[in-house]
């Protein structure tokens, strides 16, 4: 990736979205680090140098066009959109509480079609981008009393896969990353206490991401699984 990049990340305030920041600061390129928590964020903005922060809940609609409207009037240009943000749950599906079935639908999936859209015509106008979703192991490989968890990632991947067949001939890139159990507080924001046994670091997403980025612009990446070998 040469040049000077704008880069969208969401969910940048903590875990994965705060590593691929700190990953891609040390490049030639402006974060613009997006997420609801200002506290978190205002922290990680405050060690990278070339960043603008954002408080906003991606399930916010017109929140989101007015950010990205707000980047283009700025900068110009978004070269690079990371869909990082979301959430857990898990446990029998007549246990769910309906109110986090309807956040976690909304965070893990809709929200990220809201910012994707958003962010979508600027590169068509600029004949360039590169989209990279960080989806989930959940997406290939579904599990008992994880069924609205599983059903976002599953989607959250029909949604990846579909874009890679619109979006190719407007030179936008979009690439899926698929990791299995991460180190972040993840389970811990739910009140779900996971071993995190043959769990993989953060840093190691944020390096499949570097790598994604690294490609020459011929090169598209339709998808990376990452999982440590201890992880069955």
């Amino acid at each position: 990736m040469s040049g000077n990049k704008v880069i969208v990340i969401t969910g940048a305030s903590d875990g994965i979205g705060r590593a691929i920041a700190r990953k891609l600061a040390r490049g030639d390129c402006t974060l613009i680090l997006v997420s609801k928590n200002e506290e978190k964020l205002n922290d990680v903005s405050s060690e990278i140098k070339n960043s603008r922060y954002f408080i906003c809940d991606i399930t916010d609609n017109e929140r989101v066009k007015d950010i990205i409207a707000k980047v283009e009037k700025v900068y110009g240009r978004i070269d690079v959109l990371v869909n990082n943000a979301g959430m857990w749950i898990e446990g029998e599906l007549d246990a769910n509480n309906p109110e986090q079935i309807r956040k976690t639908l909304e965070t893990n999936l809709l929200g990220q079609i809201y910012v994707t859209k958003a962010i979508v015509p600027l590169m068509k106008k600029q004949k360039y981008g590169i989209i990279v979703n960080i989806i989930s192991h959940s997406a290939k490989h579904a599990k008992a009393e994880r069924s609205v968890y599983d059903a976002t990632k599953f989607g959250f991947d029909g949604f990846t896969k579909s874009l890679q067949e619109e979006l190719h001939r407007y030179n936008i890139r979009v690439s899926g990353i698929y990791p299995a159990k991460v180190k972040t507080n993840l389970f811990s924001k739910a009140g779900v206490d996971k071993s995190m046994d043959g769990a993989i670091e953060a840093d190691d997403v944020a390096n499949v991401v570097e790598f994604i980025l690294s490609q020459p612009d011929s090169i598209e990446i339709p998808e990376i699984g990452i999982r440590s070998i201890l992880y069955r």
